[in-house]
């Protein structure tokens, strides 16, 4: 048996529904308000909880988010922040710590995430922040702690075999992380152009916090590539590859 580690370094709250806008009558308490903006095609339309509190404030123009829009936090706080083009999320998306602090942004181009996710501390100190193309996660990750330093441990891919509890007599090749935890989806084979990890790949199947295959017979010598995604203590996607050379 062979086992190789590869660490390759490497809520957003959906905005806006579908309601018919209010043109007469009263408004409820709860549920909807439209206000117009400057164009006579755009208007505000404003969402409320139960208790009548303002929790988003989404631009509209022809009934489809098109600018910024703003969700709130129970207490009136700003949540999250971002910009819409054609009722596609576009630039910048962030989200604020409910004292009022940046958390997370993300960067998208109409619709898909595309360029860097970060995250702060409250004290504004860099967190985190991972690389994305065209919604693909990429091996380009970077942590660091309170004081700036970079975080650079991180558990790596334990295979075994087990016999198959369901066919009897048939192997199968268990994957989990080195620490055990269950924030982790396997997936089979390498990243693309060895960088990134396919939105469309479908997971291994498993027990939660592990990936399993079945072994077939006259697999002996064959290699099996394993990536996972590993959410780190920080809540940062995180890609480790790992591969395992199957023996009789």
């Amino acid at each position: 048996m062979k086992s190789r580690l590869i660490v390759l370094i490497p809520v957003a709250i959906s905005l806006w529904a579908v309601a018919c806008r209010s043109s007469s009558g009263p408004e409820p308490a709860t549920g909807e308000k439209d206000t117009l903006a400057e164009k006579p095609d755009t208007y505000v339309r404003n969402f409320y909880d139960k208790e009548g509190n303002l929790y988003s404030k989404v631009t509209m123009k022809n009934n489809v988010p098109n600018g910024p829009s703003v969700s709130f936090y129970s207490d009136g706080t700003k949540n999250t922040e971002v910009n819409y083009v054609d009722g596609k999320k576009h630039g910048i998306e962030k989200k604020f710590y409910g004292t009022g602090e940046v958390y997370r942004e993300r960067s998208y181009e109409m619709g898909i995430q595309h360029g860097w996710e970060r995250r702060y501390y409250k004290s504004g100190q860099l967190m985190s922040e991972v690389y994305f193309h065209q919604g693909m996660i990429s091996n380009v990750i970077h942590e660091f702690d309170h004081e700036g330093d970079p975080e650079k441990i991180y558990p790596s891919i334990v295979f075994r075999v087990v016999r198959n509890r369901d066919y009897e007599g048939q192997r199968l090749l268990v994957v989990q992380l080195s620490n055990r935890s269950s924030r982790v989806t396997f997936y089979p084979g390498k990243l693309l152009e060895g960088k990134y990890l396919p939105a469309d790949r479908p997971p291994l199947g498993g027990e939660k916090g592990t990936g399993e295959i079945p072994l077939s017979r006259n697999q002996s010598g064959t290699r099996i590539d394993i990536v996972a995604k590993y959410i780190t203590p920080r809540n940062t996607p995180c890609l480790i590859g790992g591969s395992w050379i199957v023996t009789d």
